[in-house]
């Protein structure tokens, strides 16, 4: 068994290969051209280049139509061909894989509805249920090639035939653009004939890559001559230009790296046991990230972020003030490049671009894209957030991880990159410094990372926790993210799974069991495959995936046959894939106040989005003008029904009734998040309004006369009762968030409700001891008779109530004005002990204010729905009693 050495990597005690590679296979392997010409005393003896092969390294067999890659798929490993050929798909069109791959399968509304009375009461319960997806992603024959079970073609030479394919012969190599990059791969390569293969994982190429220029120039030559001319064409900068100047302009761009490929590492170290970057902090992350270019320094020509994020930052006294980010095919530059056209002055950087983590950019030279590029700009080419790109693009909801892959080709963007221009914008605007801190905030916690990024408007939210019943019933019982996370001002980013642009979580997981799914993109991890080795959790520098002990249907823990230890199984958020509903904690918020985001997008994004509060303010306008407008015409309605001697009571009774009925429909779907329904705060939209214009067709029902007979006054009463308390609610909900977050006592984070008594028990423990010790130390009995008389009392439950829901402060003043008095009694010595009670007493009284707050808004429900069921049954019995008792009744 292999022992590993300090310094060696530990993914070779998991050979690529279920054996490391013999000495033969090594030295074969080694005679390939990609190999023959490095030099293995370059290498370190503890990483050796024929260890890297040995350990990194596999060699397959493939037998003709096998299936080598999967256009889409998600690879992380590149393949050299010792013997035989292969195929590669170059028309999209023509392209096996969408008819290939099977989806993931979607449960039918029957088994989503299905999943409330038949989910597992115990928790993290797993059933011995083989999960057949393991085997293959793809709807064709399979096979056995040695000891590896492929898919394949049926029909190959008749699919060869009628496809536009390319073939590659022995000695060459692909599969290397998906392998360092982590993207998917950009066609399906099938073997043609029986075929030979190494393959090598990321990590191996990567050394290779890193300790040996010729093979990294190999590389970017085979890029060239492989993806960049297709990808240039792609891009409207260049649609204008001949075939002759794009070859110029592909044979002269360089390819240059910046940072680390495991950044998490190192921003682990920065982020502390915190998982958020505190102020402190910010320049030594920032200080981490290598320059691309620096402010002030000439522009040598245009940048192209191929893959990895960057920061576009501005000098501001000692520090850097965070103007922009890029992603993927946003370009950086151009602002300048222009001026320099226009002036001729040479361009200077007026921002300075750096590596978040890696990244790899594309250098068009200076030359080339001042005759080429910037004389044929055009408006629409220059404004932020236009996609230059064939506009298929996709919402983040449809979109697929093929989409994504072929970002340039087909779906992404290149968005011009200086936004200097913004600065001026933002500048100007009262809202800038607080863009800049959330810019500063999203871009140093690297949210930015995320295509599915949790927002939670800590303004509108109540701590309900709708969400995390919702995504409980979808995963059985079991939640997949925790509501609390990294904050800024009204803002939460939750601890869920972000589904990352560049998922490093994927590092090193020796099964496989974590994977990209190739339909959606997103990250999920396959059940039956985790062996709870943990290294994802440790991986992930967000904290967002948790290990977790599994359990037999019985309820008892599962445990490993020989060591008898508790099975463990990594565990996240996977956007409900398969659920008809999409992911459940969007679809439950009632309040609108959760929403996931793809931060590539950045109109998306709620946090940065300053017209959002315009935008509520304009639809609810909007929605109450609609109510009014009803009610009038309503109105006119019934005054045309009593000229027509017809009952108008008739008319407003059956329509408070119809309505009653209504509003109770959001009750049910609450129940029902795991069904297509819309989303749950649209329903409680139409709750409110049609609550509104209920009110109205009430007083219209009564003539707005107070009620005579006892049914009547019963109905009267729960009506006006459930109005109020409804209006109350909507109250409470609308401003207690906003007081949690920023009245006088509020707290660095929203404590959760279930926490708040074991954090007062330890409070109280505290300023316990701390009292003895200031007792000890005093001989006056002025603090004892005030720590037995009033702090005691104070500390040992939750006081002032209903002051803190009145935002009333004189208790709490009172607590304070004894303390001032009892400095007439103490030495200097004590006076600090006494300034830790007395903070004790404030973080006393912050729990309190939190749990007042907290307590009332999960409370008022108990009133409002009681009364709200009342009102459906009071309703038909006043039905049946009118048409028992009317003229004509049967």
């Amino acid at each position: 068994m292999f022992e590993l050495k300090a310094g060696q990597p530990e993914r070779w005690l998991h050979p690529y290969g279920q054996e490391p590679l013999s000495d033969e296979q090594i030295d074969r392997i080694l005679m390939l051209p990609q190999f023959a010409h490095i030099d293995g005393n370059a290498f370190p003896d503890l990483i050796s280049l024929r260890d890297i092969i040995r350990y990194d390294a596999r060699i397959e067999t493939y037998q003709k139509g096998d299936i080598v890659t999967l256009l889409g798929d998600y690879g992380s490993s590149a393949f050299f061909i010792l013997a035989g050929s292969v195929r590669v798909f170059i028309d999209k069109d023509t392209d096996p894989a969408e008819k290939l791959r099977r989806p993931h399968p979607k449960q039918s509304l029957y088994s989503a509805l299905a999943q409330l009375w038949r989910n597992d009461k115990e928790p993290e319960v797993r059933h011995p249920v083989q999960d057949e997806r393991n085997q293959s992603a793809l709807q064709v024959h399979h096979r056995h090639s040695g000891e590896a079970t492929r898919a394949y073609l049926t029909d190959i030479e008749e699919t060869l035939n009628k496809a536009k394919t390319v073939p590659l012969g022995e000695n060459q190599m692909f599969g290397e653009i998906s392998a360092l990059a982590r993207t998917p791969r950009t066609a399906t390569i099938v073997a043609e004939t029986t075929l030979l293969l190494v393959e090598m994982r990321w990590q191996g190429l990567r050394e290779l890559r890193l300790r040996n220029r010729q093979f990294r120039d190999n590389l970017d030559q085979l890029y060239r001559e492989r993806s960049l001319l297709n990808y240039l064409q792609r891009s409207p900068y260049f649609d204008h230009l001949d075939d002759s100047v794009l070859q110029q302009i592909t044979l002269e761009t360089r390819f240059e790296t910046y940072g680390s490929f495991e950044w998490n590492g190192i921003f682990r170290k920065i982020q502390g046991r915190s998982y958020q970057v505190s102020p402190a902090k910010r320049k030594e992350l920032i200080e981490a990230e290598p320059e691309i270019v620096k402010e002030g320094c000439p522009i040598t020509g245009l940048i192209i972020v191929r893959q990895g994020f960057a920061r576009i930052s501005k000098a501001l006294d000692a520090g850097h003030l965070t103007v922009d980010y890029l992603t993927a095919d946003e370009v950086f530059g151009l602002e300048e490049l222009q001026e320099q056209y226009r002036t001729g002055q040479p361009a200077i950087a007026k921002n300075t671009l750096r590596a978040i983590g890696y990244v790899d950019v594309l250098h068009i030279p200076l030359e080339l894209a001042l005759t080429h590029i910037v004389p044929f700009l055009t408006e629409g080419k220059l404004r932020k957030g236009v996609s230059v790109f064939s506009p298929q693009t996709s919402s983040i909801q449809k979109s697929s991880s093929i989409q994504q892959s072929r970002s340039i080709q087909e779906s992404s963007s290149i968005q011009e990159s200086n936004h200097s221009h913004q600065d001026s914008v933002h500048q100007n605007s009262p809202n800038w410094a607080e863009h800049q801190a959330q810019m500063n905030f999203l871009v140093d916690n690297r949210i930015i990372n995320g295509t599915a990024a949790m927002f939670i408007n800590t303004d509108r939210c109540v701590n309900c926790d709708e969400c995390v019943s919702a995504c409980a019933t979808n995963h059985n019982g079991n939640p997949r993210f925790i509501r609390h996370g990294l904050s800024h001002d009204h803002w939460s980013i939750a601890n869920a799974c972000m589904h990352c642009v560049d998922p490093v979580c994927l590092i090193g997981c020796p099964t496989g069991a974590i994977n990209r799914n190739a339909q959606s993109g997103h990250i999920i991890i396959e059940d039956t495959l985790c062996i709870g080795c943990g290294t994802c959790a440790a991986s992930c520098p967000y904290g967002n995936i948790r290990m977790v002990e599994v359990r037999t249907p019985e309820g008892e823990l599962m445990r490993h046959a020989q060591s008898h230890k508790p099975v463990s199984k990594a565990t996240k958020c996977d956007m409900c894939i398969g659920s008809p509903a999409g992911p459940a904690c969007e679809q439950a918020c009632p309040h609108d106040a959760l929403k996931r985001v793809n931060m590539k997008h950045r109109s998306t994004i709620p946090s940065l989005d300053e017209g959002e509060s315009r935008k509520r303010w304009t639809r609810r306008i909007t929605l109450s003008s609609l109510v009014i407008f009803i009610l009038m015409v309503y109105s006119q309605i019934e005054a045309s029904l009593s000229e027509a001697l017809i009952s108008e009571q008739l008319l407003s009774g059956w329509f408070l009734v119809s309505t009653i009925g209504l509003l109770t429909l959001l009750s049910v779907r609450k129940k029902l998040s795991v069904l297509p329904l819309m989303k749950r705060s649209l329903w409680m939209q139409a709750h409110i309004y049609i609550g509104l214009l209920s009110i109205g067709v009430f007083g219209f029902h009564t003539q707005w006369r107070l009620p005579t007979g006892m049914l009547d006054t019963l109905i009267w009463c729960g009506f006006i009762f459930t109005t109020i308390s409804g209006i109350a609610g909507l109250f409470l909900s609308r401003y207690f968030p906003k007081r949690l977050r920023v009245g006088k006592n509020q707290s660095a984070e929203r404590l959760l409700f279930e926490r708040i008594r074991f954090l007062r028990a330890e409070l109280e423990k505290e300023f316990h001891d701390a009292s003895i010790k200031l007792i000890n130390n005093v001989a006056s009995r002025a603090y004892l008779d005030l720590y037995q008389a009033d702090l005691i009392p104070y500390f040992s439950s939750t006081r002032n109530f209903w002051c803190h829901i009145f935002n009333i402060r004189y208790p709490i003043q009172r607590y304070y004005k004894k303390l001032e008095l009892l400095n007439l009694y103490l030495d200097e010595e004590n006076y600090q002990d006494l300034e830790h009670i007395r903070r004790l007493i404030e973080k006393k009284d912050n729990l309190d204010f939190q749990y007042a707050l907290q307590k009332l808004l999960k409370s008022w429900p108990l009133l409002h729905i009681p009364l709200a069921f009342m009102m459906l049954v009071l309703p038909v019995i006043h039905v049946v009693v009118v048409y028992a008792f009317s003229k004509g009744a049967v």
